[in-house]
């Protein structure tokens, strides 16, 4: 009984924050932006893999996941580079009309006939922008939000509309592979990428101080520093371990899934996009279970949810919190800031005393959880 009445309480509490905060319009942007996103890129996938996976089996779905894997590591090196001299705003905008595009012409190739290889080459290099998205949004809500709170519960949105973009997507995609082929789904994920390109042409975010461009090197030199940082939470590899043991599992989902559908159970294409939309099902009953519910000591109380409903990364968000950062003085940030008042502190402080906007995404996501 304590365990529920504390379950409602938390509950209440969270739902109060989130109305408050997608009151801000441009938070409000570029959280459905994100949603938007996350539809459209796994409504993208699921297509992509049962188009593969006809054309040319298991080795082609391979390739597709790992191509765009790769090429992913080497665009967000490169847009980790200009993101520090160029407006994230326009940036992120910029990246999103480019991956709508990209989709629509590999759904192009596809109903023209086209080589298989040109149309995994357009997806390909539409998802590999995918992963940009998350880091840039992250950089800009500090500077969108007033409070601590709001930063928190403006996460906690994105971790939801993400769980929840990962469950309608592969539904879309199933749906519609049930009586189309797959350039219909795909320009149907197109259009939502689009449609998260729209909500973003209002965005507007204050000006703040910006670096010059980095090198690519000097880019993947503070990678390897915050690679490094994140094996000392938990040695010996610690979240390191933990991100990469994700990826690779969830790469070789997408190649298995597809086998299992249409080959082992003989369930067809639209299996393909029921099966997948079951891990975001998972991820959004691991996001509900609230706090409260952990109760067991250390890290087995946040991973328990996590392990039963395949919620990981959401469920990573219930780990203890580490010692916060040490809060810089607010001259050292220009002029022309907006003053926000902070709960945290009880006074006047700017938001962005707390968190640097020139030390990366990875601190500011360390020093801020959903929860």
């Amino acid at each position: 009984m304590v365990v529920l009445r504390r379950s409602r309480t938390w509950l209440k509490s969270r739902s109060r924050t989130v109305r408050e905060v997608l009151q801000l319009p441009d938070v409000r942007r570029i959280e459905l932006g994100w949603g938007a996103s996350v539809i459209g890129e796994l409504t993208g996938q699921v297509t992509l893999v049962v188009y593969s996976f006809d054309k040319g089996g298991a080795p082609l779905v391979a390739a597709y996941v790992a191509s765009r894997t790769l090429l992913s590591m080497v665009v967000t090196l490169g847009i980790a580079g200009l993101s520090s001299s160029t407006r994230t705003s326009l940036l992120l905008r910029r990246i999103t009309e480019l991956r709508a595009v990209l989709l629509a012409l590999a759904a192009l190739s596809a109903a023209l006939h086209w080589d298989p290889i040109a149309v995994i080459a357009f997806a390909a290099a539409s998802s590999s922008l995918a992963g940009t998205y998350r880091p840039l949004q992250v950089a800009v809500l500090p500077w969108l939000v007033r409070t601590p709170a709001e930063l928190t519960s403006a996460n906690a949105v994105a971790a939801m509309l993400e769980n929840s973009g990962a469950l309608a997507g592969p539904l879309f995609a199933g749906g519609l592979l049930i009586f189309a082929a797959p350039p219909l789904p795909m320009v149907l994920a197109a259009g939502f990428v689009g449609l998260a390109a729209l909500s973003l042409r209002g965005l507007v975010v204050p000006d703040r101080p910006r670096s010059a461009a980095k090198s690519v090197v000097q880019v993947a030199r503070d990678a390897g520093h915050g690679l490094a940082e994140l094996a000392r939470v938990a040695p010996p590899g610690g979240v390191a371990i933990l991100g990469f043991a994700q990826t690779f599992v969830r790469g070789a989902l997408v190649v298995l899934i597809a086998v299992l559908a249409v080959k082992t159970l003989a369930l067809g294409q639209s299996a393909v996009g029921w099966l997948t939309a079951a891990i975001g099902a998972g991820g959004l009953v691991g996001g509900a279970a609230p706090r409260p519910w952990c109760t067991l000591p250390g890290w087995a109380g946040p991973l328990w949810p996590a392990c039963c409903c395949g919620g990981c990364r959401w469920c990573g968000s219930l780990l203890p919190r580490p010692r916060p950062w040490p809060i810089l003085p607010s001259s050292s940030w220009g002029s022309g800031t907006r003053s926000k008042t902070s709960p945290v502190s009880g006074g006047s402080r700017d938001t962005r005393d707390l968190i640097a906007p020139d030390e990366g995404s990875a601190r500011r996501s360390s020093c801020v959880r959903p929860g």
